[in-house]
């Protein structure tokens, strides 16, 4: 169980009175209607059946009437649960999907909520930039999936050598990530950085007020509530989750700082101790046992207070020029021992360069890309896109 005071020391930035005086402004009719006709189209509805599409094409109708019911929210603070509810679609992760813990549970919400979701993320994410770390790139205007890639690269470069100083990376997987966190750890978060009460308590409306319905082959039950998780599909989710994240990387950094984990080879002077791509967590340190023990303790106090656990089956422990008896110490933390390359973010994280036999399943795939526009008109520059 957390200490909001602990959450508190983690998090030392807050928000000063203009940027709480932006968030708890009012939102404008010309806002609320920009966020209805930015809606993506050609999307699943939730479960009162209109879509996006409906909202925009009888605005000079519905418009008034339903820039007036969003603004209402906004005043009470209360949110209609029959707004909050949300068809729960559940997609196959793998090939012949037997169990539940094969698929991904996808939200498809009503329109009238996504647009409130959708003003309070955008408010929101104008601000964050300045709370989360370097560290984090997922979801933030600006970062970049590769330079994760990238900089997870050069840290492993050479892993392959036999004599190379000591060196470990732990690949941790979070189990059901965003199912999996507290609201009230959520709630915290956005209390220790200074968010304005009103605005906490119009996200814990979105949260605490949502009901599902779970679809299987066109069919659904009756409604249920739930007592955790983000909802994949809300467009506040992102931004909540990587905010919860930044406690895990900020408890972790503060374990570095006072010495109970250790840097990686030629990490330190450049401050890097983990990447963190939404839930698709490396950490990076020396050989020492005591390290890796530090970050099995740091993964337990956040778990603890997040409710985001560590799924040990799917973690993975790299290493390179350690010992056997190293190595065998390794061994009693339990975790499976991998080995590069691995597939970080999508893409290929190798410890050397590629070899030209290993382009191949790359030129396959261009080559296939390339024979399927034989059979399309396409302009030139149709092609090049």
């Amino acid at each position: 169980m957390f200490i909001q005071e602990d959450i508190d020391l983690l998090l030392p930035y807050r928000f000063t009175p203009d940027q709480k005086s932006f968030l708890q402004s009012d939102f404008s009719s010309e806002e609320i209607k920009a966020a209805f006709f930015a809606l993506p189209r050609n999307k699943t509805s939730g479960p009162d059946g209109y879509s996006a599409e409906f909202f925009t094409g009888t605005w000079a109708i519905v418009g008034p009437e339903v820039v007036d019911a969003v603004k209402e929210f906004f005043t009470s603070g209360r949110l209609l649960k029959q707004w909050n509810s949300t068809t729960l679609v559940l997609i196959p992760k793998i090939p012949n999907a037997s169990s539940t813990a094969d698929f991904r549970p996808i939200s498809c919400l009503n329109t009238l909520y996504k647009v409130i979701s959708k003003l309070l993320a955008s408010r929101l994410q104008q601000i964050l930039l300045q709370v989360i770390s370097p560290s984090q790139s997922a979801f933030m205007p600006g970062r970049l999936l590769s330079e994760n890639v990238l900089l997870a690269t050069e840290i492993v470069h050479g892993y392959n050598w036999r004599n190379i100083e000591p060196r470990g990376m732990l690949k941790v997987d979070l189990r059901k990530a965003f199912d999996s966190v507290r609201w009230d750890f959520v709630l915290a978060t956005l209390k220790a950085i200074g968010i304005p009460n009103s605005f906490v308590n119009w996200i814990n409306q979105c949260l605490s007020s949502a009901t599902f319905i779970v679809s299987v082959n066109g069919n659904s039950g009756g409604f249920f509530e739930s007592k955790k998780g983000l909802r994949q599909g809300d467009p506040l989710s992102p931004y909540l989750f990587v905010l919860a994240m930044e406690v895990f990387s900020k408890l972790l950094q503060s374990r570095f700082d006072a010495g109970y984990i250790h840097y990686h080879p030629k990490t330190e002077e450049l401050n890097i101790s983990h990447l963190m791509f939404a839930d698709d967590v490396m950490v990076f340190f020396d050989r020492g046992t005591s390290s890796l023990h530090g970050i099995s303790e740091a993964l337990d106090d956040f778990a603890s207070w997040s409710g985001l656990q560590m799924n040990k089956d799917k973690t993975q422990l790299f290493h390179a020029g350690v010992t056997h008896s190293e190595s065998i110490a390794f061994a009693d933390f339990g975790f499976t021992v991998g080995s590069l390359p691995i597939r970080y973010l999508g893409l290929p994280l190798m410890h050397r360069k590629l070899r030209i036999v290993e382009y191949e399943p790359l030129m396959d795939k261009l080559r296939k890309r390339f024979n399927s526009w034989a059979a399309k008109t396409l302009s030139f520059a149709g092609r090049t896109q």
